[in-house]
This record gives structure tokens, C-alpha cells and sequence, in this order.
């Protein structure tokens, strides 16, 4: 069972770099246009940056977050689909026993 737990692991781990990474990337590219550097770099390290923005930009700044996390929801179930199809392929009608 170590080997599947290892994988499991790695496979959460390269999930959060996934999701990590496409909403650092959505937060930059959407907001670029609206808040300074800086700003983008606070909100990307803590979401408690959020709170020293004016209530408009928080607004606009939320739904870019949404819009972001909903593209992170489509990943991931993009790749439990892939998990499912994948686990279909290995099922064997009678399984193997072992000697």
C-alpha cells in the first residue's frame, strides 16, 4: 500500500501546483489593467490584501477570484474524469488471484 499512498500523494501535490498556478496566472492577466503590481503580488500571497482596496475593486476583485476558482473546478474535474476513464481500463472482469 506504500507505493499507492506515494502516489496519491504526488498526485495531490501536483494538483495544488496546477490550481496554484492557474489562478496566479487568471489574477494577473485580469487584474494587470486595474491594480498596480504590487497589490496583485499581496493579493496572490494573502487574500486579507483584499481589505485595503476600495469596495469597487474588491467587488471586480472577487468576481475575478470566481472566475479563477471556477476555472480551477473545471481542471480538476477534468482530471477526475481522466482518473475515472483510467480506473474503467485497469477494472478485469475476473480479477487475479494471487498463488
Amino acid at each position: 500500500m506504500g507505493g499507492v499512498g506515494q502516489f496519491r500523494f504526488l498526485g495531490g501535490a501536483i494538483s495544488v501546483g496546477i490550481a496554484t498556478t492557474v489562478l496566479n496566472n487568471h489574477l494577473t492577466s485580469s487584474l494587470s489593467g486595474v491594480l498596480s503590481p504590487l497589490q496583485i503580488k499581496a493579493l496572490q500571497h494573502s487574500v486579507k490584501a483584499l481589505e485595503s482596496l476600495s469596495p469597487e475593486l474588491q467587488t471586480y476583485t472577487r468576481h475575478v477570484f470566481a472566475e479563477g476558482y471556477n476555472k480551477i473546478m473545471n481542471i480538476m474535474i477534468a482530471f477526475a474524469a481522466g482518473g475515472l476513464l483510467s480506473s474503467f481500463l485497469v477494472w478485469e472482469r475476473v480479477p487475479r488471484r494471487m498463488a
